[in-house]
């Protein structure tokens, strides 16, 4: 039932699908970071195992500061780097429909969790992207200027 983590794999997907498989485990008296920390051993393969099996003794002293190292280790900052590039420069391509490029919007957002931008934001730059024909659409269907709504509303 664990999932398996090798390096091929996205790790913010990996700890997600972790935490969603430890989340219907129960073990009386086990705090749930305690059994995240048994099982994950057993979840990394070839080089992530052999990265956590040559830590520094006692480096590791709770769920978090894994969490932390891990993706140190397999989510650098310039992944990061680059994704917040790519979800700044959004833009509608190849006349797709609003909801498609909305759909492909949130998938880059949810390969970057720690993009550390605002809704507000975040829908300016769907908006700003979008084509000039989508954009009047939208304008449209807020009965009015979009940028002008709240972000909740937005």
């Amino acid at each position: 039932m664990l999932p398996k983590f090798t390096s091929l794999v996205d790790a913010y997907s990996f700890l997600r699908e972790f935490k969603d498989v430890c989340s219907v485990m129960h073990f009386p008296n086990i705090h749930i970071d305690v059994m995240r920390m048994k099982l994950i051993p057993f979840t990394l393969k070839d080089s992530a195992k052999r990265w956590m099996y040559g830590m520094t003794a006692n480096s590791v002293t709770s769920w978090n500061d894994f969490v932390r190292l891990f993706l140190r280790k397999y989510f650098p900052n310039a992944k990061t780097v680059k994704l917040k590039t790519e979800i700044n420069q959004f833009v509608q391509i190849d006349r797709k429909s609003f909801w498609k490029y909305f759909d492909m919007f949130k998938n880059l957002l949810a390969q970057c969790p720690d993009h550390s931008l605002d809704q507000a934001c975040l829908y300016q730059i769907v908006y700003e992207g979008l084509d000039q024909q989508t954009k009047t659409m939208v304008d449209s269907m807020c009965q009015g200027d979009f940028l002008s709504k709240s972000a909740t509303t937005a």
